[in-house]
């Protein structure tokens, strides 16, 4: 239930973006989430991107085969979520770039058998 809590939650992010109108949102830009509060209570997903993708990656790779799949699909919506979205402190560069090492490992791990559960999504 947790895994795939934490899966919904770049969707949910995405749905509120687009209902919002908002072509910048501090959810997804390092720069406008340093220059706007937070909401009460919680933090923009930008400023949590670096342990989501570490939560995607134990789960992805972990030793659980039925959780497997949550983790794989947790790092796919944070890499649609946050395709070419700038570095602001790196100029030209993308700010998922810093974790692509942990993207490029996880099909090491043997998830080709466990892919099927993607499907349709």
């Amino acid at each position: 239930m947790a895994a795939a809590c934490m899966a919904a939650v770049p969707t949910l992010v995405q749905r509120h973006i687009s209902l919002n109108s908002a072509s910048r949102s501090p959810h997804v830009h390092l720069g406008e989430a340093r220059t706007v509060a937070a909401p009460p209570g919680g933090a923009w997903l930008v400023a949590r991107l670096q342990q989501a993708v570490e939560a995607g990656f134990k789960v992805a790779t972990g030793s659980s085969e039925t959780l497997r799949p949550w983790g794989l699909l947790l790092l796919q919506r944070l890499v649609v979520l946050f395709d070419g979205v700038p570095d602001p402190d790196y100029d030209g560069h993308c700010l998922l770039e810093q974790y692509q090492v942990q993207h490029a490992l996880v099909p090491w791990t043997g998830l080709f058998g466990c892919c099927h559960a993607l499907k349709g999504d």
